[in-house]
């Protein structure tokens, strides 16, 4: 790895550090009586909203005015956000923060991983790729702690974290190497961003592993819905629904840095077909589970799916975006993985009030076994990795300070 690459991934780290969970921005809510359920529910949606949309646009402005800038920008603009959020108490203002928030979480996913394509041989992708998710889980599960502290301590201080890491991250931004955006060929007008946007799922190959991402990210999402409410109705008690719940969180931080090496050698089309296996099949041990045990046993299936899948992903659409639509692809990619939030949470959650676990989790067994089988079919029909890498590398845009 280059040096660059783990200034790249050290400034990551720190945004994710600071990331603020739309759950505890619902505790502060309603805790310091800021807003009614309703606008609570309002807020947190906008939050989403933003999330959803705020990766696929991440990328396509990467692409056009380069990842360097769109990072330090958008950070700037987040740690503004954050601290606006902290002394705000006008409900409607705080859903436009909220939507805001959201949106400038999910730009730097795609500028960053967009930049890693330039940073990293095309050999060693898959690596980088999972050192990026290794850092999110770390993140993630750090700053749920120093949530929950300072949500105890001065619920106002909840911000303080997001905003401070906002701000390290556009400081480091500031030393990352920049690309030169790719325009047309002389005489050609640019295309617009909705055609740029098009592009990944109009793409022979890509098209269609967009199309799988969003149905197992759909089985993959339940985690943030229907299993905790399951959980709950089986007895489990809150701590016990935590524990259970982090456990994928420190599968992840535990198992990853080894898991990478392996994940590198094996052939792709074959890893994402065991990947969406085992994520169905994770889900659909909810079946029969009902104790702790029981329910760890699927959490660790269903994260070893995920551990095998997100690296790769990453790999697959760096090596199949066009030189100087790198982030746009994996903006793409982030588009579709956290629509599968938007979609497939809330539609588990209304499954499973209206017709029980069974058919839920049935579903999720059937739908993740179907993306495994059509992972196989497609494995046969496009090139997952391998040849494209060396042909699409030697198209990568220069990088400003000389290191292709």
């Amino acid at each position: 790895m280059t040096r660059q690459f783990w200034i790249l991934w050290w400034g990551y780290l720190a945004s994710r550090l600071g990331l603020l969970s739309p759950g505890f921005l619902a505790l502060y809510l309603a805790g310091e009586q800021l807003a009614t359920g309703e606008q609570i529910a309002l807020a947190i949606a906008a939050y989403g909203a933003g999330l959803v949309g705020g990766g696929l646009l991440g990328g396509l402005i990467a692409d056009r005015v380069g990842p360097r800038r769109t990072l330090w920008t958008s950070q700037a603009l987040a740690s503004g956000t954050s601290l606006a959020l902290m002394v705000t108490r006008d409900p409607a203002l705080i859903i436009v923060l909220a939507l805001a928030g959201g949106a400038l979480t999910g730009f730097p996913r795609s500028a960053v991983f967009g930049l890693a394509a330039h940073l990293t041989a095309p050999q060693r992708r898959v690596h980088a790729y999972g050192r990026l998710y290794w850092a999110t889980s770390l993140g993630s599960s750090v700053s749920a702690l120093i949530a929950g502290v300072l949500l105890n301590l001065w619920p106002p201080s909840l911000f303080l974290p997001a905003a401070a890491s906002a701000a390290a991250y556009a400081v480091i931004a500031l030393a990352l190497p920049e690309v030169p955006p790719v325009g047309p060929p002389p005489g050609v007008p640019r295309r617009s961003l909705a055609a740029d946007a098009r592009l990944p799922f109009a793409a022979r190959c890509v098209g269609p592993f967009l199309l799988l991402t969003f149905a197992i990210s759909c089985v993959y999402m339940q985690r943030q819905s229907a299993l905790p409410l399951e959980m709950h109705h089986n007895g489990l008690s809150y701590a016990q629904l935590g524990m259970l719940l982090s456990l994928g969180a420190i599968l992840v931080v535990v198992v990853q840095p080894f898991a990478g090496h392996l994940t590198g050698r094996l052939r792709a089309g074959h890893t994402f077909v065991a990947a969406s296996a085992l994520i169905g099949v994770g889900f659909g041990l909810n079946l029969v589970a009902s104790s702790v045990p029981a329910y760890a046993v699927a959490v660790v299936t269903w994260t070893c799916g995920e551990i095998l899948l997100v690296p790769l992903a990453g790999a697959f659409m760096a090596d199949h975006a066009p030189a100087g639509r790198e982030s746009t692809f994996q903006g793409a990619y982030a588009f579709v993985w956290t629509l599968g939030l938007a979609v497939g949470a809330p539609a588990g959650q209304f499954l499973l009030t209206a017709a029980g676990p069974t058919p839920l989790w049935s579903g999720a067994l059937v739908l993740g076994l179907g993306v495994a089988a059509a992972h196989l079919a497609l494995a046969g029909r496009c090139d997952w990795l391998g040849s494209r890498r060396d042909s699409v590398a030697s198209q990568r845009p220069e990088v400003s300070n000389g290191l292709r």
